[in-house]
């Protein structure tokens, strides 16, 4: 019976008691930010897949539920009059009106390849709530570009503080479950006001794909606008032109793309009037994690051997290291300048070949605080003060794209829902 919610920002579970038992269900996530779960197996006699004296009795799979991962609670809708059980192999897809197309499922007559062969369109019971606003100035396949400029919505009705404006994944549900779809609500910079309200794109492309999705508004009282069709795209291409010889500043928050617990912190007076900082809380490794990185993308003009030098902070020992490799190779470890502002760099010089190549530092101490990198072929003589001027690229201007910044709220929550397809809830 129960379901399970995770939370990877805070590494936490919580437990929701669903009060039926059903296996080979459906999810899917709806515009307002709850999940839709239904069908699957029960106790229904001569059902494949058959949970003996479930809870919930056979009419449990044809009772929609309605999940707020948010509030934590769970809400049973009627059930609907269909003779026999809609399981493995069914299909639950969110329409751009908000309702919601079922079709497909094996039953007791129905084998996987032929399953039922009629559908059933469900109306969730926030289509009942109040009248429908509608997104007025967004046209169909207008693209948001991810990490880029605020946007801008012009709306009939009205919009809800929370998680008012979301992107909805288009769905691609096979063998019970949707695993295309997904939710991204976006943080608001100013309003609602006089019909209008700014949010901010999604900021990573962990957060939003590149893509087709569906753009919705959420009215005071629940209700979601009818969809939107806009184009998600990645920001324009951050690379970095290096001349060994010379040298190469880059500031270290304008990394081409990054994931994990990086953050941009303003500063006056540093390069760029900003610095990247490990978040003090992250979990200190002594093992580099693809998962926490910061990639710098580079177009070497002559090949050569590199020292990386960065200009950081170690607040604390420990808080004073950072990973360093190029092209997926060995990392190794930059010890920073403890308790203070200075220059340190890799113990050994790092091959750069001619062209495209990759930088990446990734998070070892939490805390840790980066301000500029230099690449250069010089292991002598560190650069006075921040060193010389950035390329003039996107990057560098502080255009980045920094990690969410976690939990529910405004935009922190996107992905698929869980499913339950192929595993028993009971």
């Amino acid at each position: 019976l129960p379901i399970y919610i995770y939370d990877p920002y805070a590494d936490k579970w919580d437990t929701l008691n669903l009060g039926i038992g059903r296996n080979f269900s459906i999810a899917t996530w709806l515009p307002d930010g709850t999940i839709l779960l239904l069908n699957g197996y029960t106790s229904e006699a001569g059902s494949p897949g058959a949970l003996e004296n479930s809870p919930g009795g056979a009419d449990g799979v044809r009772r929609p539920q309605i999940i707020d991962p948010f509030k934590k609670t769970v809400k049973n809708e009627e059930p609907w009059p269909e003779p026999t059980a809609r399981g493995y192999h069914s299909t639950v897809m969110l329409l751009k009106d908000g309702r919601v197309f079922i079709g497909g499922g094996k039953d007791n007559s129905h084998d996987t390849g032929c399953e039922k062969n009629e559908a059933r369109i469900y109306s969730p019971p926030y289509l009942a709530a109040g009248a429908r606003q509608a997104v007025t100035n967004i046209k169909e396949g207008q693209e948001i570009v991810v990490g880029g400029a605020p946007i801008t919505i012009e709306f009939s009705g009205t919009v809800r503080a929370e998680r008012g404006v979301a992107l909805m994944a288009p769905g691609g549900a096979t063998h019970s479950f949707n695993q295309n779809q997904r939710y991204v609500p976006l943080s608001v910079v100013s309003g609602p006001s006089n019909g209008s309200i700014t949010v901010a794109p999604p900021a990573t492309l962990n957060e939003a794909p590149p893509g087709e999705y569906l753009l919705h508004i959420i009215s005071e009282q629940g209700a979601p606008s009818v969809g939107v069709y806009v184009r998600v795209v990645p920001p324009a291409a951050c690379v970095y032109p290096v001349d060994l010889s010379a040298g190469t500043f880059i500031e270290a928050e304008g990394s081409s793309r990054s994931a994990g617990p990086f953050a941009r912190v303003n500063e006056a007076g540093r390069g760029n009037d900003a610095f990247v900082q490990v978040d003090p809380k992250a979990t200190t490794v002594t093992v580099p994690d693809e998962a926490n990185v910061m990639w710098y993308d580079l177009d070497v003009a002559k090949a050569g051997d590199a020292f990386v030098w960065l200009l950081g902070n170690g607040p604390a020992t420990t808080s004073d290291t950072v990973f360093v490799s190029v092209n997926g190779g060995a990392d190794q470890v930059v010890t920073l300048t403890p308790a203070a502002w200075g220059w340190t760099h890799t113990a050994t010089a790092l091959k750069l070949g001619a062209g495209k190549q990759t930088l990446k530092i990734k998070a070892a101490k939490a805390g840790a605080q980066l301000d500029r990198i230099w690449l250069t072929s010089n292991a002598a003589t560190p650069p006075d003060g921040l060193g010389a001027a950035a390329p003039e690229t996107p990057c560098s201007k502080g255009q980045v794209i920094d990690p969410p910044n976690g939990g529910g709220g405004g935009g922190g929550s996107s992905g698929g829902a869980g499913n339950s397809g192929g595993s028993s809830t009971s």
